[in-house]
């Protein structure tokens, strides 16, 4: 029998899916070009958000702003969902089931000292390979607009979470390499 975790990863991967295809339509739009594919998570890695970090994006704010140094931080891209903007997006087919599943059984563990550690690791676990699964798919789909993007999960302030997910979910490449050494 399936644990929780393993069940989901098609509802996570398919709004991933429809997620993806829905901002894709705005990096077209500007004839833009995708640089970077995230999952935005919060510390518990219960809730995200997808966002999509673009080349025009970023000059545009390198010109903006003398300072600009946020290629690299997914709370700055332009390109992102919001809370029910999406039907069949990651919130309505998969985070709604997820915080479900926390207030019914994650929750109610609290009263005896549960150690959250362990629910975590499996939430993780749970991002990453619904995130890879839905990374294998879309490059197969959108070749010539993904062949150089990189995919990771981002915890806001996190930056070792972050290289972290990037060189598991991608090979290396001189993008990779960048995103690893900034702020290094």
């Amino acid at each position: 029998m399936q644990n929780w975790h393993e069940a989901q990863v098609d509802n996570l991967t398919t709004g991933l899916l429809n997620e993806f295809d829905y901002l894709l339509k705005q990096v077209r739009e500007n004839n833009d070009t995708i640089y970077g594919v995230v999952i935005c998570v919060d510390s518990d890695i219960l809730t995200g958000y997808l966002a999509l970090g673009t080349v025009q994006t970023n000059a545009k704010k390198e010109k903006q702003y003398a300072d600009w140094d946020c290629k690299w931080v997914p709370g700055e891209w332009e390109i992102a969902t919001e809370t029910n903007e999406i039907d069949n997006g990651v919130v309505s087919l998969f985070l709604n089931e997820m915080r479900r599943h926390y207030v019914e059984e994650i929750e109610p563990k609290f009263k005896d000292n549960f150690d959250y550690t362990e629910e975590r690791e499996k939430n993780l676990w749970l991002f990453m390979t619904g995130f890879r699964k839905a990374k294998e798919i879309l490059q197969q789909k959108y070749k010539a607009e993904l062949k150089d993007a990189l995919f990771y999960l981002s915890i806001p302030g996190d930056e070792v979470f972050e290289k972290e997910t990037a060189t598991k979910l991608n090979e290396p490449s001189d993008l990779l390499t960048e995103m690893i050494m900034e702020n290094a």
